[in-house]
């Protein structure tokens, strides 16, 4: 990337940028500066990162704005010195002839203060057009200046960043960004397992947890495995354990499966009947209804839950 630049003691940053800089990690904000830095001492530095490339491009773009700007402003001002001296010379070549019929007592060919007088009030009064032609051009110029960067809502791009009169500014478009919805998944806590305690606050351990199972399991699959802890006697503390699960224990992985494999539903109990009724257990377990892990599978999962 050739650089090329003028011979000019300052460039101008605009405020609007800032959003725009404040994103970048310091390693590419420090490098997208560096590359301003040798642009503006008309060295040559490679970005080979796109989005510190796209960046600096668009403030580049403003830099040889400024530059134009500049150069005008020196061209315009040089001329009117010119005119200005011009009409001075004319000027003073016209008091000239006037001046031939004043003279003081000594007998120099000098203004009287009457010619003088009139000589200040007309180069003030040309110093005043020349001011006010200056800010006139300006006003001109400034409206061809691309406006500071104005940060888009929710990574879509901001029209504002495109002037009427530049319509081939090229538009940076921040990257978008997945935003992770916590509330969501409280909020399906909380409304499908009544039974078990309220999540009370938001922490960065729970919030990495929720981020990692939505992208494990997704937002709908974690609202069943929700519905199903409420169905659950074993998770809910009503059985003869006692024991409750909580958020934090749903949030972990292997839990989360295990529970929406269904290896925490209600099982059948023995029956108390006869041991000849339809609700005897060695009866079911003879037509191969239940099985005799059924009994050990709350053990089992006790014995889970205190690892």
């Amino acid at each position: 990337m050739a650089i090329t630049t003028i011979e000019k003691e300052s460039y101008m940053l605009y405020r609007g940028w800032n959003p725009l800089f404040e994103s970048l990690p310091k390693e590419q904000l420090g490098e997208l500066f560096y590359a301003i830095c040798c642009y503006q001492s008309g060295n040559e530095y490679e970005i080979t990162n796109p989005l510190i490339k796209g960046i600096f491009e668009m403030v580049l773009l403003q830099f040889k704005k400024d530059e134009e700007k500049y150069i005008t402003n020196c061209g315009t001002k040089s001329k009117n010195g010119k005119k200005g001296a011009e009409s001075r010379w004319q000027k003073n070549n016209e008091e000239d002839g006037k001046n031939s019929k004043c003279h003081l007592e000594d007998g120099k060919n000098s203004k009287c203060h009457v010619c003088h007088t009139e000589e200040k009030t007309q180069m003030a009064k040309m110093a005043i057009e020349e001011e006010v032609e200056d800010e006139e051009e300006d006003k001109v110029e400034d409206k061809d200046i691309l406006p500071p960067y104005s940060p888009p809502k929710g990574g879509e791009a901001d029209s504002s960043l495109r002037s009427e009169s530049r319509e081939n500014v090229p538009v940076y478009t921040p990257p978008k960004t997945n935003r992770t919805d916590y509330q969501a998944v409280l909020d399906a806590f909380h409304e499908a397992c009544p039974s078990l305690p309220k999540v009370l606050k938001l922490s960065d351990s729970r919030k990495k947890a929720i981020k990692a199972r939505l992208n494990d399991f997704g937002l709908e699959e974690i609202k069943r495995a929700f519905a199903l802890t409420e169905q659950s006697d074993f998770l809910k503390g009503t059985n003869a354990t006692g024991w409750q699960a909580g958020f934090d224990w749903l949030m972990k992985p292997a839990n989360l499966t295990k529970v929406l494999e269904g290896n925490y539903e209600n099982r059948a109990s023995p029956g108390k009947k006869s041991m000849w009724g339809e609700d005897d257990y060695l009866n079911k377990l003879a037509n191969g209804e239940v099985s005799l892990s059924d009994d050990l599978l709350v053990g089992e999962v006790v014995e889970e839950v205190k690892e």
